[in-house]
């Protein structure tokens, strides 16, 4: 789904380094500490991109596609731009040259769900194994093996905890993790709560920021980390909105209506989108409501170009008079 695409391609290009910790705490291979790369997305011009390639500190070549939800075509996909890839660079000769079959390519496909009848015929035909809850290997070639994450079979809290060393054992990672998992926690953290869970999740998000969506991908979830991030850092706080509204732009819309949002998150919703985006976001009542009726015609006068006289004529309009 295209805006699950949007989603992945923005969060894997501003925390590249902090995915590139996550992949490393989740798979079973050492992915390396640092992107020093990005090498072209285009393998055959015009025709054929991979989502995502890194090359890190330890000389892996990560190939990222991110389908959602994952079907076999996915793994198809992948595998395409795997050895399209390694074909483009002539990758081959040093593999000749090294007298190995194994190559440095992690080919990775990330998803949140995944079709359950194209799952269980890939295993019923010992194409797939299950290495952990959400973490899956794809035979695929001698020369790699392909990596299937599911964020939502995952304890993605735990992993995280991990990778920013916010816990002092696995057993701790996963319980702490089942913990951040509630949005309730959230919520408990702004009014009062335990201050080592507050310190902990504002390390969350202050370090993986819209990241923890994979947390709980859910509206519901998103929204109290939102109200959570908005009083730790106003920036941090318009990449997790910005993150919902790409994710869930009909929920917000529904939230709006419904009053689960305030005045002020609508306030908020403006002040980060500015008043043309927040009308497709939130509805024209609500961003009026908000911001008042001079403040939306004058914003949208100057898009449509209209006259001071027309803006005017407007308002009166508006208001009935």
């Amino acid at each position: 789904m295209q805006r699950f695409d949007v989603f992945f391609k923005r969060v894997f290009s501003q925390y590249k380094n902090k995915i590139l910790g996550l992949l490393d705490t989740i798979l079973p291979v050492d992915c390396g500490k640092t992107v020093l790369r990005e090498p072209s997305v285009e393998i055959v011009k015009g025709a054929l991109r991979i989502d995502k390639i890194y090359e890190t500190d330890t000389g892996r070549i990560i190939v990222i596609d991110f389908e959602e939800p994952f079907t076999m075509d996915s793994y198809f996909e992948i595998l395409m731009h795997t050895v399209a890839h390694i074909h483009a660079t002539s990758y081959y000769k040093k593999i000749i040259e090294s007298g190995s079959a194994r190559t440095n390519y992690i080919p990775i496909i990330v998803s949140i769900n995944a079709n359950k009848k194209h799952l269980s015929f890939m295993a019923h035909n010992n194409i797939i194994s299950k290495v952990n809850e959400g973490i899956y290997m794809l035979k695929a070639s001698p020369f790699f093996t392909i990596y299937l994450l599911i964020f939502g079979e995952m304890n993605v809290t735990e992993h995280l905890l991990m990778a920013a060393n916010l816990c002092r054992s696995p057993r701790e990672c996963r319980e702490l993790g089942e913990r951040i998992k509630r949005p309730e926690l959230w919520e408990e953290a702004i009014r009062q709560g335990d201050e080592r869970i507050k310190r902990i999740l504002s390390t969350l998000v202050a370090t993986y920021g819209e990241m923890l969506y994979l947390i709980n991908p859910k509206v519901d979830y998103l929204l109290h980390v939102w109200r959570f991030s908005s009083a730790e850092s106003q920036q941090v706080a318009k990449d997790i909105l910005n993150a919902m509204l790409i994710l869930f732009s009909k929920e917000v819309m529904q939230m709006s209506v419904s009053k689960v949002l305030t005045e002020k998150e609508v306030r908020d919703i403006v002040e980060a989108l500015g008043i043309e985006r927040a009308v497709k976001a939130v509805g024209l009542k609500k961003v009026i409501e908000a911001v008042g009726l001079e403040k939306v015609i004058d914003a949208l006068g100057e898009i449509l170009e209209l006259t001071d006289e027309e803006k005017e004529a407007l308002i009166r309009r508006y208001r009935g008079k």
